[in-house]
């Protein structure tokens, strides 16, 4: 008679799945299959880096600046803004609410297109000293996680 061998499950780490595991234990303890919950499951990998960059994120930035986005406005290099200022004001929610600007209706989405069209054909993007090419994309829909 061969032993029945059970394998690892990689789940992410919402409640629901622990408390499945818990019950095909169960099961398979009615049917004398050794099953340890705890053992033979395996939290995937990208939940758990997900995890840990919100809890970065909250650590520097106060989310709920995130929500007011719909009154953003833009920031402009006019301002006269010095970078330990603009560090100081949270960057993260900063750049959330432009995102969530800039997608907020069609114009803005290809006025955005536009900048990378133009800035593209006269060489306004550069990185380290090299002209680069951003590539002619929009931006994804912003969620917190």
């Amino acid at each position: 008679m061969t032993t029945p061998q059970i394998g690892h499950w990689t789940l992410d780490n919402a409640a629901n799945n622990g408390t499945f595991l818990e019950e095909l234990e169960i099961l398979f303890h009615e049917c004398d299959i050794d099953f340890d919950h705890l053992d033979r499951q395996i939290m995937c990998f990208l939940h758990v880096v997900n995890i840990c960059c919100q809890h970065v994120i909250a650590k520097f930035t106060n989310i709920n600046l995130v929500d007011l986005a719909h009154v953003a406005e833009l920031p402009s290099a006019a301002d006269g803004q010095s970078f330990e200022d603009t560090i100081s004001s949270d960057p993260i929610a900063r750049g959330r609410n432009i995102v969530c600007v800039l997608r907020s209706s069609g114009q803005h989405r290809e006025r955005l297109n536009e900048v990378i069209v133009d800035g593209n054909a006269k060489g306004w993007f550069v990185a380290r000293g090299t002209e680069v090419k951003v590539p002619p994309h929009q931006l994804l829909c912003d969620v917190k996680t």
